[in-house]
């Protein structure tokens, strides 16, 4: 397996779409700056998100790779994502 398989693995894509999902989920782990735990949990329920979306493309009628192509085009930028996750877990002042 390939550095970026252990993001991909059980997602059941392959050649192309594989590859343009690890790129996204690759680029996403580098950019959450948190512990390796969380990184994980986040990954795993983005990359959840990305199979089901490009399976629904794929029964549409896309090609597996013009279907992950479009999937993560609509998940946006892998580092706006990140950002996102780590607004959303920042503690929060007590009131």
């Amino acid at each position: 397996m390939g550095s970026r398989d252990h993001l991909t693995g059980g997602l059941g894509l392959a050649g192309e779409a594989a590859s343009v999902v690890a790129a996204f989920l690759s680029t996403l782990e580098a950019s959450l700056p948190l512990p390796a735990g969380e990184r994980a949990r986040i990954l795993a329920e983005v990359a959840d998100g990305l199979s089901s979306a490009i399976a629904g493309e794929i029964e549409a009628g896309l090609a597996p790779a013009e279907a992950a192509r479009a999937v993560v085009a609509d998940f946006g930028e892998p580092g706006e994502l990140a950002d996102q996750f780590v607004a959303a877990l920042a503690p929060r002042p007590c009131r």
